[in-house]
């Protein structure tokens, strides 16, 4: 059986490495992160043994979610450096508060689905163009159903501004933070006239020009 001695004496030996690679490894990007990932477990092994030593099983469990984690932004970095290393001009971390559109938002879309079967939605009063199907919808049942893939699946934006435009739309109005989606719909269809509003005041003069 692994002693408490033992965990320790390892987290002390792989804590020494990692600094050391810091100092030696300072221009080389992989390097850097791998210690850091070193650094990261050998405060894992502290949680571990501690966690065992005091019969606290909580330890042992955050670890899991560290390493996680970790293991995650270590993919994404190399997956940057990788991307620049054949010729991508761009490739950056996005900086968003949720990882939403992808399968990590799975428990919110089960949650979202659990509040349409309490609450059904009414029909529009317009159509619908959802982000998912890129397709005009009117029926409220549809609609819910595309409201909860939306949380998980990719965001057909082109496809959607592409249909509005087949459907006679002429004019794009961005409601809320940001100009993100505005500045995409300009490049997709140049021709339209485009407006964004993120306030109060701003709505009220875009009224005003309507």
């Amino acid at each position: 059986m692994i002693t408490l001695g033992q965990l320790l004496t390892l987290s002390a030996l792989l804590f020494a490495i990692a600094v050391a690679g810091v100092f030696l490894n300072r221009k080389n990007v992989i390097l850097l992160l791998m210690c850091v990932e070193l650094l990261l477990l050998a405060a894992n092994f502290n949680f571990v043994a501690f966690s065992r030593f005091m019969g606290d099983i909580h330890g042992q469990v955050f670890v899991f979610f560290v390493l996680t984690v970790a293991a995650a932004e270590a993919k994404l970095l190399r997956a940057l450096e990788i991307a620049r290393a054949k010729g991508v001009k761009r490739a950056m971390l996005l900086p968003v508060s949720a990882p939403f559109h992808c399968a990590l938002m799975a428990p919110a879309a089960d949650a979202m689905a659990e509040a349409f079967e309490a609450t059904p939605p009414n029909p529009p009063f317009m159509p619908i163009v959802a982000n998912v199907s890129a397709q005009k919808e009117t029926d409220p049942r549809r609609i819910a159903e595309l409201l909860v893939k939306q949380v998980t699946a990719t965001v057909r934006w082109r496809e959607c501004i592409d249909a509005m435009v087949a459907l006679g739309a002429t004019s794009f109005i961005e409601l809320g933070s940001g100009k993100v989606l505005s500045g995409l719909a300009k490049r997709i269809a140049p021709d339209c006239t485009i407006a964004a509003a993120a306030n109060p005041a701003e709505i009220e003069a875009l009224l005003k020009v309507l």
